[in-house]
């Protein structure tokens, strides 16, 4: 019993003194000290390459270092992270993984984090590199899908600014979060669409340059027919169809609520008159509301009292 009681004190004191039976005869490791050094200087598209930490410090080794990644190219606006692998020489030991052990330099290493392993006879240390800056990848694809547009994603980007064109001449520029953007309202007349994307940063007010891959998407005039997603517009005692983007057909035909109409140059609905069809020899005669009425068709109109389009 009382050889219990003396081994039971000497434990206590040798805790109390921060000892411990794994560290008896080993001296603590109290500083460690990194430079670190990389073969080329992480950028925005560049391939990842090497980063070295080396230490004069005799009391332990460094077994290895490189990045944390799980790729092969860096990304704007990415932190670069880095490990080391220390292991303590014979007789000595790393007893904590606090910052406060640690004294870095080169190429603005900065601490993250760090753990002791095999009862402090290894350490992991997790090391953080500047931001990286430059420039924004443009998307590498961009395509149609039915009237939405579609691209890659870009990392570092927070949004993305696309471009409607129409023959060539810009209709709407607009943006979005994700990585699509539908144009349903404003693919209305025949013509042949394209748009562009670029990549942007908000925070730090960049962009990448215009991705314009995407092949034209083509409306023909018969597709165009059934867009019948408008309201009418009265001007000047003149009928208009416009589109929920401003637009109205122009020397079209329109199905809407089941009857055929069909817009002058200047995008009013005509009436009284007869349109030439694009596909036969006839005559589409249009009455006095506006509608297409097939029982006035005729291959010879009357042009001395009606207009003809």
């Amino acid at each position: 019993m009382k050889k219990h009681t003396l081994q039971t004190l000497c434990t206590a004191t040798l805790i109390s003194l921060g000892l411990s039976f794994t560290a008896m005869g080993e001296e603590r490791i109290t500083d460690v000290s990194l430079i670190f050094s990389y073969d080329q200087s992480p950028e925005g598209g560049k391939e990842v390459g090497e980063l070295t930490a080396v230490s004069s410090n005799s009391q332990f080794t460094v077994e290895g270092s490189g990045y944390l990644k799980d790729d092969d190219t860096w990304s704007y606006g990415e932190w670069p992270v880095g490990e080391v692998e220390l292991s303590a020489n014979e007789g000595y030991y790393f007893p904590t993984a606090a910052r406060s052990l640690f004294h870095l330099s080169g190429d603005g290493v900065q601490y993250q984090s760090a753990r002791t392993e095999d009862e402090g006879s290894t350490l992991i240390l997790h090391v953080r590199l500047p931001r990286i800056d430059g420039a924004i990848p443009a998307p590498l694809t961009a395509d149609w899908s039915g009237h939405t547009a579609v691209w890659d994603e870009v990392d570092g980007a927070d949004q993305y600014e696309i471009q409607l064109l129409k023959d060539r001449r810009t209709l709407t520029t607009l943006t979005s979060s994700a990585a699509s953007c539908s144009f349903e309202n404003w693919i209305n007349n025949e013509g042949s669409y394209t748009f562009r994307v670029r990549a942007y940063n908000r925070k730090d007010r960049k962009n990448s340059g215009w991705c314009s891959d995407a092949e034209p998407l083509v409306i023909t005039p018969e597709e165009a027919w059934f867009h019948s997603d408008g309201i009418w517009k009265e001007e000047n005692g003149k009928h208009l169809f416009l589109y929920p983007n401003g637009a109205f057909p122009q020397m079209a035909w329109r199905q809407i609520d089941g009857k055929w109409y069909f817009f002058d140059g200047a995008g009013y609905m005509v009436s009284q008159c007869y349109v030439r069809s694009k596909s036969s020899d006839l005559y589409h005669w249009i009455g006095t509301d506006g509608v297409w009425d097939e029982n006035g068709d005729t291959k010879q109109p009357n042009r001395a009292q009606y207009e003809v389009y």
